[in-house]
């Protein structure tokens, strides 16, 4: 077998392989689910998930001698890892983020 970081590429010429460290099934109950095809996930399966929002603001004087303006933005991203492997997902880490321009 072999297997990239995300699943079976090549089967070496067998139909399938066994990896069984994926603690979802019950292997004990169906011993053929672990027997793993070319496209299967094996060993990592992860998704990080993104969570953002911004809020914009300009203002400008003008007079006849005299322009000026502000500029302010503001931003919030969130991030969540989730690891269906092991059935766990950490909590949204959140960062703010801002520019301000005068």
């Amino acid at each position: 077998m072999i297997a990239s970081l995300q699943g079976v590429v090549e089967s070496l010429g067998g139909d399938y392989a066994i990896n069984d460290i994926d603690i979802r099934p019950d292997y004990d109950a169906d011993s053929s689910q672990a027997m793993k095809y070319v496209g299967d996930t094996i060993d990592y399966y992860e998704e990080g998930l993104v969570r953002w929002g911004g809020v914009f603001f300009q203002a400008e004087y003008k007079t006849d001698r005299l322009t000026t303006f502000v500029n302010i933005t503001s931003a919030l991203n969130g991030y969540k890892r989730v690891n269906y492997f092991e059935d766990s997902e950490s909590g949204w880490r959140w960062t703010p983020g801002f520019t301000s321009i005068r």
